[in-house]
C-alpha cells in the first residue's frame, strides 16, 4: 500500500535559462516508470503552468498504448 512518503529528490531544469528539456523528460519519466507514479504535485509558484505543460508531455508517450 502506498502511503505518499518521499522515494527520491532530483532537481530538474526544463525551463530558461537552462532549457534542458530533453534531459528533464527523460528524468521524469525514468522516475514514472520506476516508482510507478500515479500523481504528480506541482505548485502554484514561479512557471507552476509551465510546469504543468512540460509534465504533461513528457509522461504523455508513457500513457500511450
Amino acid at each position: 500500500m502506498s502511503k505518499g512518503n518521499l522515494l527520491n529528490y532530483t532537481t530538474i531544469y526544463p525551463h530558461p535559462p537552462q532549457s534542458r528539456v530533453l534531459e528533464s523528460a527523460e528524468i521524469i519519466q525514468d522516475l514514472v516508470a520506476k516508482y510507478k507514479i500515479q500523481a504528480i504535485a506541482i505548485g502554484n509558484g514561479t512557471a507552476s503552468r509551465e510546469t504543468d505543460q512540460f509534465i504533461r508531455k513528457a509522461v504523455a508517450p508513457l500513457s500511450s498504448p
